[in-house]
C-alpha cells in the first residue's frame, strides 16, 4: 500500500500477490487517481515493473482534460498524506474557497487503504462538502463515509430558521431526523484552519491557546465536537509546536504560515502520522 501526489493531485497504490486455481503466482498492482467529477484507475497485471507503472499514470495524470471539469476560485488547498509505521496508507484534501453568494465552501475527502492482516485491506472514503459564512459561522453541509463501498453515514445538515441546526439522513443504518445538540458559534472547516494556524504560529507575538466548535459527524452526528489547541513551547525545525485534542483524542502537531505542516495522532497502541505533501494557500 503506498498514497503520494503526482504534482497537486494524490493517489493511491496497492501491490496484491494473488494465486490462481492452478497454483500460479501473479501481482496485480492499481493506481487510482481522484478528480472532482471523475476517477482514473489503472490496473498491471504483472509482476515487476512498479516504478514504469507509476510513472505511466503519473502521465495520465498530469496531461487528462475533463470536459466537465469545473473551475473554482480556491483560496486554500492541500493534501495530506496518512502514515502508518512506515507505509503511507492514505489522502486527505482540503479545499475551500467563495462560492455564488460570497460565502465559503469548503469539500474535504479522505481516502484510507487499511491493512487488517497479511491478505485483507479495508478500504475508507469520506467525502463532505461544507458551506460557512466569511465569519466563520457554520451554515449547511453534506457527509458521506463508506467502508469496503458500503455506505456508512449518509448526512445532511442545515441551519433551521429559528436557530440552530437540524440533521438528517443514516448513521450505521438508522434513520436520523433531529434537531443537533450545539454549543453557540459551531465553525466551518476552513474558519477552523485559518484560526488554528493564526494561534499556532502568529505573525508576531506568541502562541496561544484556542478552542473552537465544530461538527464532525462521523464522531457524533447529534454533537458538536470541541477542538482544543494548545501551544506546547517546543520548536521543533524552527516551528512551532501545538497539541490538539477532540472526541478523547490527543495529537501533535507543527504549522508553518501556510498551514498544517505535520501531525502525529495516538489511539492506544495505534500511531497515525499526517505530513504535508501540497498546499496552495492564501491565508
Amino acid at each position: 500500500i503506498d498514497a503520494g501526489t503526482f504534482g497537486h493531485i494524490p493517489y493511491l497504490y496497492q501491490e496484491r500477490l494473488y494465486l490462481t486455481a492452478k497454483k500460479e503466482a501473479g501481482v496485480l498492482k492499481g493506481i487510482v487517481v481522484p478528480f472532482d467529477s471523475s476517477l482514473l484507475a489503472c490496473l498491471h497485471d504483472t509482476a515487476g515493473y512498479s516504478e514504469t507503472f507509476r510513472q505511466m499514470a503519473a502521465g495520465f495524470a498530469d496531461t487528462l482534460v475533463l470536459r466537465d471539469a469545473r473551475r473554482e476560485t480556491v483560496v486554500h488547498e492541500e493534501v495530506l498524506l496518512w502514515r502508518l509505521r512506515d507505509m503511507n496508507i492514505g489522502y486527505t484534501v482540503n479545499r475551500a474557497g467563495p462560492d455564488a453568494e460570497g460565502d465559503i465552501k469548503s469539500t474535504v475527502e479522505t481516502a484510507m487503504l487499511l491493512p487488517r492482516s497479511a491478505s485483507e485491506t479495508m478500504a475508507r472514503d469520506e467525502y463532505n462538502v461544507i458551506f460557512e459564512q466569511s465569519n466563520g459561522d457554520l451554515i449547511s453541509g453534506h457527509y458521506a463515509e463508506t467502508e469496503n463501498g458500503e455506505i456508512k453515514m449518509l448526512i445532511k445538515l442545515d441551519r433551521v430558521e429559528q436557530g440552530g441546526y437540524r440533521v438528517e439522513g443514516t448513521y450505521q443504518g438508522k434513520e436520523i431526523d433531529a434537531p443537533l445538540q450545539a454549543a453557540s458559534g459551531v465553525v466551518g472547516p476552513y474558519y477552523q484552519h485559518r484560526e488554528m494556524v493564526r494561534a499556532a504560529n502568529p505573525v508576531s507575538g506568541q502562541p496561544r491557546a484556542l478552542s473552537v466548535d465544530s461538527y464532525v459527524p462521523s464522531a457524533n452526528p447529534l454533537q458538536t465536537v470541541r477542538y482544543d489547541v494548545n501551544p506546547t513551547g517546543a520548536r521543533p525545525g524552527g516551528l512551532p509546536e501545538y497539541q490538539l485534542s477532540f472526541s478523547g483524542v490527543k495529537a501533535t502537531g507543527v504549522v508553518d504560515d501556510k498551514g498544517q505542516k505535520s501531525l502525529t495522532v495516538k489511539m492506544g497502541l495505534l500511531e497515525l502520522q499526517l505530513s504535508r505533501a501540497y498546499v496552495n494557500s492564501q491565508n
